[in-house]
């Protein structure tokens, strides 16, 4: 899977280390061994390491479906998992996302009046206000910048697909 995606050297290291480290017990077995039920054991056996377990699992998935379209395999036993498992969610990150929404009025009305340079202050609310990583949001051109439609078009990103972003007031 990996030798045939175009990913980032992040991407691949993260996928590397998440199956040797959270998918050691499988890693031994043929992809075209593992059951739905050993994805769904492993699964709850990974409560202690909740979100390593979450983000190996959406791989193990996506890499399942590769192999599913390779016909290395004729279904996706994590599919079929997912329906069977309560999937982790981070209370945490939904609170702490909460929180700056509740703030985020103040936070723009005292940032506003910092003593930064205009273009760096300007980069930082759209940055803010669109959710664009630092490299697309950085290298965004006036081409890309449609203010009759209001839209900012990003024809390459992390996810190699064109990406047109609403602008907000």
């Amino acid at each position: 899977y990996i030798q045939t995606k175009t990913l980032a050297g992040r991407t691949k290291s993260d996928y590397l280390y998440n199956f040797k480290h959270y998918l050691k017990h499988l890693g031994k077995k043929s992809i075209r061994d593992i059951t739905t039920d050993d994805l769904v054991r492993w699964y709850a056996s990974g409560k202690e390491h909740p979100v390593g377990t979450e983000r190996t699992f959406v791989t193990v998935k996506t890499v399942m479906n590769f192999a599913m379209a390779l016909d290395y395999i004729d279904e996706n036993p994590a599919a079929k998992a997912a329906a069977l498992i309560t999937r982790y969610s981070s209370r945490k990150s939904k609170e702490h996302l909460s929180s700056i929404y509740k703030n985020l009025s103040a936070f723009m009305e005292s940032f506003l009046d910092t003593d930064i340079s205009l273009v760096m202050r300007d980069w930082i609310v759209l940055a803010i206000s669109t959710g664009l990583r630092k490299e697309e949001s950085m290298t965004i051109k006036w081409e890309q910048v449609d203010l009759e439609e209001k839209v900012i078009t990003i024809p390459k990103n992390k996810a190699m697909r064109y990406l047109q972003v609403p602008m907000v007031g």
